[in-house]
């Protein structure tokens, strides 16, 4: 049953769209849509709802297939090299929570100093990311990489074993689009390992201790 119209007049615009998004979207999705308003705000609540259906289960086995840590570093690189802070920060920080997770260490590049790779020549970002994937022990990432790299820059034809690296791109150059367009503030985004307060606490610790300061984001 919709709403009647006099209500949905009345609404101011955010109301609006989150009684359209009650209607149209299942539960789960309705969810999401509120931990990336960014979508709405661009697509509309009808188009968002769609557009989520045709992305977010292949989001999902994305990270089910390669992990949290690599999907992370997956999605944050691919926002890099789209020049979008706010998808850098969001998946960045979410990479290095599960890094620092699961090995006990830092990455050896912080939250500022990946967001700060954005203006840098490709170069300079490649020299950087492959340097701090060899420091950190990642030597084998360096190839997710070049491969994204090379899809996305160079025109490279890509394989049946491409298709998460191939979705990344295309699912980031809209969501990039949409964080540049809004212009987003740093949040966690989707991020559910950032609801570990314990986790966040540690990470905020370790970076105070090792002389760098954790990026910071209102949570209220």
């Amino acid at each position: 049953m919709r709403p009647h119209r006099s209500i949905a007049i009345a609404a101011r615009a955010g109301e609006q769209a989150e009684i359209e998004l009650k209607l149209l979207a299942p539960q789960g999705t309705l969810e999401r849509l509120r931990e990336m308003p960014v979508i709405v705000q661009q697509l509309g609540p009808l188009r968002a709802t769609r557009w989520m259906a045709a992305n977010i289960p292949k989001y999902e086995k994305a990270v089910e297939e390669l992990g949290p840590t690599r999907a992370n570093l997956m999605f944050a690189i691919a926002s890099l090299l789209n020049g979008c802070a706010y998808c850098v920060y969001a998946h960045g920080h979410a990479f290095q929570l599960h890094y620092f997770q699961q090995h006990g260490k830092l990455f050896p590049l912080d939250d500022h100093q990946l967001i700060n790779l954005i203006p840098q020549p490709d170069d300079v970002v490649r020299a950087e990311l492959v340097n701090a994937l060899n420091e950190a022990g990642l030597s084998d990432e360096i190839e997710l990489f070049n491969r994204l790299y090379a899809l996305k820059l160079e025109g490279l034809d890509p394989t049946p074993e491409d298709a998460h690296l191939v979705h990344a791109i295309e699912m980031y150059d809209f969501l990039s689009f949409c964080a540049i367009e809004s212009q987003s503030a740093f949040d966690d985004a989707d991020a559910r390992i950032t609801k570990d307060q314990s986790l966040e606490s540690r990470y905020a610790e370790a970076r105070l201790a090792a002389g760098t300061k954790p990026q910071r984001v209102d949570r209220s």
